[in-house]
């Protein structure tokens, strides 16, 4: 199956779609760390185990604006919400609980840490100078004519905001020019895995449990998807019992179904959030997410996981040809995809919007009707009503399951 570092390193890239005018940061803030830990003598497993946090450190930050207070360089840190919240997402999931200390931590001054363990202290050191080291760069401008201004913001916070042992290492790789061309010019992500040691290939039931983590990132950004994915996801899974498909398939459904809306990362929460029906402009950018979708898990370069990205991203796809992103002829879109595309409607129109009220049984089941054999396939709308209180109270138990998740996640002190 999936390599873990490949599906990590997706979803370092979704953390950037938080606010895309930050580029590549999270990546880059791994790339920086790789070479620090490197530097210094970290051992294969703590190099791996730093470039992996580095690349997620900011999983933490919900919404758009968080992240023009974090792009200072002089941002007070400490554990703050977002390194917390970091935290929490991390230490959710089995394959990223060692990383979530290093993440709550990244923004403690070096001079703060006496009482922390002392690897986990070295690590978030490395962590915290490669990111103030990638927000002093204007990456619009040439980065060797800024090394020097760099440097010695760098050298001038040693010792209190920063390990003295990885300045030093910092002040001795910024002398070669590769380290800066490798920021500006060449595929960050394949700088980033010459770090990485450590990248088992992970089972179905495995990527299942990081699909997890993918949905908290996706839905708490917003109290009204917050139990979305979740939802999806096991709708999905019961539409594809229900259809006779294997066991295998039906974990892949709901996977996808976790997944569906990663895309929906790049979309400014004020329009995820509009109270009234979007301006024309709004739509076309709502319209985006899919396509992000796709690009985010085209990434991860395995056949089973092509299947579950084509079946996650074309849910907006239409059996009449009219769908979106791609406009895909409805006799080429697969059953997967249309179940999702069934489940995603199944579960929206159940759910509370800022726009609208949850649709009463009639009501819902009246709009999957008149979708049939235009918006969605009609064998599976009616499998889906003629299975609706069985599906109903599926979703009603993973609304449940989602809401606690979504509680433990932002309630705890």
């Amino acid at each position: 199956m999936a390599l873990l570092t490949e599906i990590l390193i997706a979803l370092s890239r979704s953390i950037d779609l938080v606010d895309q005018e930050i580029g590549s940061h999270n990546k880059r803030v791994a790339y920086i760390s790789g070479r620090l830990a490197y530097c210094i003598g970290l051992s294969p497993n703590d190099i791996t185990r730093t470039v992996v946090a580095a690349a997620l450190h900011d999983i933490g930050v919900l919404k758009e604006a968080e992240f023009i207070e974090l792009a200072k360089f002089d941002y007070e840190g400490g554990i703050d919400y977002h390194s917390l919240m970091g935290y929490r997402l991390l230490n959710s999931c089995e394959f990223t609980k060692n990383l979530a200390e290093l993440v709550k931590y990244h923004h403690v001054y070096y001079s703060e840490k006496k009482e922390l363990n002392s690897r986990v202290g070295l690590l978030s050191d490395i962590i915290h100078l490669a990111d103030r080291v990638d927000v002093c760069i204007d990456y619009t401008h040439d980065l060797l004519e800024q090394k020097n201004a760099v440097c010695s913001t760098i050298q001038e916070h040693s010792g209190n905001r920063f390990n003295p042992e990885v300045v030093k290492c910092f002040l001795s790789l910024a002398k070669q020019e590769s380290f800066w061309f490798d920021l500006q010019f060449n595929s960050i992500e394949r700088n980033i895995k010459k770090w990485i040691y450590y990248n088992p290939l992970l089972t179905l039931e495995q990527i299942h449990d990081i699909a997890k983590l993918f949905t908290k990132l996706i839905d708490f950004r917003s109290r009204f998807t917050a139990t979305h994915s979740t939802s999806v996801a096991m709708i999905a899974k019961e539409l594809g019992k229900i259809l006779n498909l294997s066991e295998r398939e039906c974990l892949m459904l709901d996977i996808a179904g976790h997944l569906h809306d990663i895309g929906k990362l790049a979309i400014p929460i004020a329009i995820l959030e509009k109270p009234d029906k979007l301006e024309s402009i709004e739509w076309q950018i709502m319209k985006r997410h899919t396509y992000f979708t796709f690009q985010i898990l085209d990434e991860i370069d395995n056949p089973v996981f092509k299947v579950i990205n084509e079946w996650a991203s074309l849910h907006h796809e239409r059996v009449d040809g009219n769908g979106y992103p791609f406009k895909m002829p409805g006799d080429t879109i697969t059953l997967g995809s249309r179940i999702l595309a069934v489940a995603d409607m199944f579960t929206a129109l159940a759910e509370s919007r800022p726009y609208r009220e949850a649709m009463d049984d009639d009501m819902l089941i009246d709009v999957l009707k008149k979708s049939k054999g235009s918006a969605l396939d009609s064998y599976i709308v009616d499998a889906t009503i003629a299975n609706y209180d069985y599906l109903k109270n599926v979703r009603t138990n993973a609304f449940c399951d989602a809401v606690i998740g979504f509680e433990d996640l932002f309630d705890k002190k």
